[in-house]
């Protein structure tokens, strides 16, 4: 999440805390009243990045299932290399409803390969 700095540089107001002016430095708006950075209450705040961790657990989970599908689909044109040419046709066949199938599964995901 952008400070409010970052999300408003221009603004002119003072510190809810100091009453100085805000100035160009970092400065974050907690319910509604702007704060320098190192005059924020953090102490009686939760903590401001929660949302960024759940962010980062969700694109773990996808990418951990990303990986489990190529890692399957990996296996299956190991075995189809293992075995080539032997059934060339079929094997080709196999391997490309497995890529088929990879392809489908990162788009549930939202991911394009």
């Amino acid at each position: 999440m952008p400070d409010g700095s970052q999300l408003n540089p221009n603004r002119a107001e003072r510190c809810a805390a100091c009453g100085e002016p805000l100035g160009l430095g970092p400065w974050w708006c907690i319910e509604t009243q702007p704060f320098h950075e190192r005059c924020a209450p953090w102490e009686t705040r939760a903590f401001p990045l929660a949302h960024e961790l759940q962010r980062l657990r969700s694109l773990r989970r996808r990418l951990t299932r990303a990986i489990a599908a190529i890692d399957e689909v990996g296996r299956a044109l190991r075995v189809a290399e293992r075995r080539w040419p032997d059934g060339a046709l079929d094997l080709l066949a196999a391997s490309q409803r497995a890529i088929e199938r990879l392809d489908a599964r990162m788009r549930e995901l939202g991911w394009r390969r």
